[in-house]
């Protein structure tokens, strides 16, 4: 698998074909497709691994939840596992829409991180990092716009940062965490911009 994901990510999910992975792999069409029918069950398997690894992100995180640091690494850490895997955030609509499995997953997942980063949210209000005038109707606005641009950020990365892997990266994060920029405490802000200076100078 982790020669197709290589072979998708450097040339296009389109412009691999199974042939192709075999070719690489050194190994027969037939042993090959013994395992994996289609490269649809390739992209399956991908799949579940990406969604395993930004799921279990927790376990690599050392600061307190209720420190505005521990979202900005979380969010850092989600954007180098999609990095790793492109290829599904190039060619989402078409993978989602002709692998029903993979739709349901996906729509699931981001059930699942929506009711984590709402758990978060709160927290936060309660804890003095998000001002209080935050309240449930802009909150919900905050956390679906978060998942859009974290979801669909690689399309236009690909067109405006070819080529340059830290710079994109920077500037994406940094886009996907200014929604909560104008809510945070003062104490807050401080760890914010801290975090951007610091990895602006990396």
């Amino acid at each position: 698998m982790l020669k197709a994901q290589e072979l998708f990510n450097k040339k296009g999910f389109g412009q691999v074909s199974v042939r192709n992975i075999c070719e690489e792999l050194g190994i027969s069409l037939g042993n090959f497709t013994y395992y994996f029918p289609d490269k649809q069950q390739i992209v399956v398997e991908l799949y579940r691994k990406m969604i395993d690894e930004l799921e279990n992100l927790d376990k690599k995180i050392k600061i307190e939840r209720e420190c505005i640091l521990y979202l900005l690494h979380y969010h850092k850490q989600v954007f180098v596992v999609e990095t790793a895997y492109k290829f599904f955030y190039l060619n989402t609509t078409e993978l989602i829409n002709n692998n029903p499995a993979i739709r349901e997953e996906y729509l699931k997942h981001l059930e699942n991180e929506k009711e984590r980063m709402l758990k978060l949210m709160n927290m936060y209000l309660a804890n003095g990092v998000l001002r209080q005038d935050v309240d449930k109707a802009l909150l919900d606005k905050m956390l679906n716009l978060n998942l859009m641009v974290s979801s669909f950020w690689m399309i236009d990365a690909e067109i405006r940062f070819p080529g340059k892997e830290k710079q994109k990266l920077l500037y994406y994060l940094e886009l996907c965490c200014s929604i909560l920029e104008p809510h945070l405490t003062e104490p807050a802000l401080k760890e914010y911009k801290q975090f951007f200076s610091a990895l602006r100078k990396k």
